[in-house]
Order: C-alpha cells, then sequence, then structure tokens
C-alpha cells in the first residue's frame, strides 16, 4: 500500500482523499435516507444528488488508482460525464421545486413535477453522457 503511495503526486493524493471523504459522505446520506420516509420531494432529489456525487467520486477513485487501464478510462469518463450532467439536473431540479413551493403554494403539485424531473436527471443525463 505505501509503495502504491509514493508513485503518486501531492494533487493525487489529494483527490484520493477528498473522493473518498465524498464517497464517504455519499454512503452516510444513502443510509440516513434509506431508513426514512420520502415524505417530500425535496428529499428525493437530495437523495439523488448524492447517488450523482457517489459515482463521481467512485469515477475519481478509478483515475487515481487505475491510471494505465483503457477499459477503467472509458468507464472513468462515462460515469463521471454522466454524474456531472445528472448533478447539474438534479440541482436545477430542487432550485425548481423550492423556489415552486414557496411561490405557488397551493397549486403546485410536487408528484408531477418528481416525473418531469426523473426523466431529466437520468435519462437525459444518461443520453448526453453516451453522445
Amino acid at each position: 500500500m505505501l509503495a502504491f503511495l509514493e508513485d503518486l503526486s501531492v494533487l493525487q493524493i489529494t483527490n484520493l482523499v477528498v473522493s473518498s471523504l465524498s464517497f464517504l459522505g455519499s454512503l452516510y446520506i444513502f443510509c440516513r435516507m434509506s431508513r426514512a420516509v420520502f415524505n417530500n420531494a425535496s428529499h428525493k432529489i437530495i437523495y439523488f444528488i448524492a447517488m450523482a456525487d457517489f459515482f463521481f467520486s467512485i469515477s475519481n477513485l478509478i483515475t487515481v488508482i487505475s491510471r494505465k487501464d483503457q477499459l477503467a478510462c472509458t468507464v472513468e469518463g462515462a460515469m463521471r460525464q454522466f454524474s456531472i450532467i445528472s448533478s447539474m439536473f438534479w440541482t436545477i431540479c430542487l432550485a425548481i421545486i423550492s423556489y415552486k413551493s414557496v411561490r405557488m403554494e397551493h397549486t403546485f403539485n410536487p408528484k408531477i413535477f418528481l416525473t418531469k424531473a426523473l426523466l431529466v436527471g437520468i435519462l437525459l443525463a444518461a443520453i448526453l453522457a453516451i453522445l
């Protein structure tokens, strides 16, 4: 293990530490929210943002650990593209749902919005990552 760390630069070790912390933070959110009831749409969106961050941290760990493998590079690139785009869409959805729940308290239906957000946050991000 120490021989592995000796080959890495300071930036790669920093990336490894920060990605590990992000990975653990995402796991913590998964464990806490998996037992909880998703009683509103904001909790579901936060869960999906944590999932996108989880995939991004895994892609960073793959980058540091397997630097010369072509298959690992391809998988890492696809995961990174998907997670960045997905996180962006989920953050936009969270901003919209927060705005609409404050401004249009009586006319806003979060279930319909969440269905549309799932299509945008997962499907469109996957399509853009594939392209």
